[in-house]
Formats: structure tokens, sequence, C-alpha cells
């Protein structure tokens, strides 16, 4: 089990639609970490990578719902643009603002996204993949 480099962990959205979508493994991660008291973070754009997931007002209702009840917070802001500019072109602009998050916050990184994994963990090593069947701690 690798250990947490601190009291965050910041959310790749991939993640948040497992749990979204009833995944109960992914449910059971996030219902975990708010008992122990970890700040979730994320870089303002999961809320719209989440929101364009859905296809029905019903879904954006429901998504809209349930994703606030998860309680990450949003970060952006000069420090988090300076960082991911900075890891560019090396990584996709989007990759980079997920990294620039963890590595400003120094806290871990969850996702569901295999292929976000393995490039984002070639610049950080502190990235977590969740798997239905197995889980990465």
């Amino acid at each position: 089990m690798r250990r947490s480099i601190g009291d965050g962990i910041c959310i790749e959205s991939s993640l948040v639609l497992e749990a979204l979508r009833g995944d109960a493994g992914a449910g059971d991660l996030f219902r975990r970490w708010k008992a122990s008291g970890k700040e979730l973070v994320a870089p303002a754009l999961l809320e719209y990578e989440v929101m364009a997931w859905a296809e029905s007002q019903e879904e954006i209702r429901q998504v809209v719902a349930n994703y606030h009840k998860l309680g990450i917070k949003l970060f952006q802001g000069r420090a988090v643009s300076e960082r991911a500019g900075s890891l560019m072109p090396r990584l996709r602009w989007r990759e980079a603002v997920y990294l620039a998050i963890a590595q400003v916050l120094a806290c871990d990184i969850w996702t569901a996204d295999s292929v976000f994994a393995e490039r984002v963990g070639d610049f950080w090593s502190w990235v977590h993949v969740y798997h239905r069947d197995a889980i990465d701690l």
C-alpha cells in the first residue's frame, strides 16, 4: 500500500463519473474519504467535464444533485495555470491542470482512467487508479 502525501485528494473526472453512474466501489471510496476528513479537490473544469456527460434535462438534474453531494472543492488561479503551463507540451492541457492542482496542493491524484494515470504518473508518483475489480491503495 502506497502512502498518501497529504490530507487532500485531487479527483479526476473519470472517478467522479464512476460514482455518479452508481458504481458501488467508487461510491465507497468517496464515503471513506469523507468519513476520514480528506479534502477532495479538483480543477474548476471538473464540473464542466461531469456536466458534459449528461444527455438529457433529467440526467443534468440528477448529476447536479449528486455531484454536489460529493463535496469536491474546485480550484483555479494563477499558481495552477502557471504550473500547468510549465508542464506543456509534455502533457495535454487537461492532464496538466489536474497535475498542477496536485502539485500546488501537495496531494494524491485518484482516477479511473488508466491512460491518464500512466501519462500523469510519469511526472507525479502519487497517482492511484480505481478499478471496479481492484483498488490500488
